[in-house]
């Protein structure tokens, strides 16, 4: 249960930290991000990994530290995170697709939302931050209201486990029934975090 709780909380705190403070707080974020897209990318392809919570971590740290030493790389970094989960996102709404194709369009969409970034830092940080946070509490809110049937059987003793299986099922089947509305209020919500960074 703690486990599921603590992925609950980063969810929503990380969710509304990046929603309205993302331009601000993009340092930090940047970790945030890597974190959950390696985590997510693990998650998914690699599923019986022993080591998923702690080649997502490293992620984050080697974030903080390219932060650090290369400002301007780490704007495109910042947009390629945002375009791997973006990419993610938009692979569920593909039909089936040749093995190679969904890594050619993580990639693509990397590389994009990287390059568009570093060259138009400003807007594209906040409603890119505002729709990473924007999807997360969209995510958290829908799965609390339609899959809280399934939630007791992902709850064990051991932490990491209970946030893998919550995290599974949130990125697996959950999100291939729900990702359209998760999308919808992801974007409703971006546009109102973009503006609420815009203002303050």
């Amino acid at each position: 249960m703690t486990g599921m709780i603590i992925f609950f909380a980063v969810c929503f705190v990380a969710g509304t930290l990046s929603l309205l403070y993302g331009k601000k707080m993009v340092n930090v974020l940047l970790a945030v991000y890597a974190f959950c897209a390696v985590y997510r990318f693990v998650l998914e392809h690699f599923p019986d990994n022993a080591y998923i919570l702690w080649i997502a971590i490293a992620a984050g740290i080697l974030a903080i530290v390219l932060v650090r030493t290369a400002k301007k790389f780490a704007f495109f970094l910042l947009g390629a995170i945002i375009g791997v989960l973006i990419g993610m996102t938009a692979l569920i709404f593909l039909p089936t697709l040749p093995e190679y194709v969904p890594y050619a369009v993580v990639l693509i969409c990397a590389v994009l939302f990287g390059y568009l970034t570093s060259h138009y830092e400003n807007t594209l940080i906040r409603f890119g931050t505002a729709y990473l946070g924007g999807e997360m509490i969209s995510s958290a809110v829908l799965l609390l209201i339609f899959g809280s049937a399934a939630l007791p059987a992902l709850a064990f003793d051991d932490i990491v486990a209970s946030m893998n299986a919550v995290s599974a099922y949130l990125y697996g089947p959950f999100t291939q029934q729900y990702s359209l509305w998760i999308v919808i209020i992801g974007i409703g919500l971006m546009f109102f975090g973009a503006h609420y960074q815009k203002k303050h």
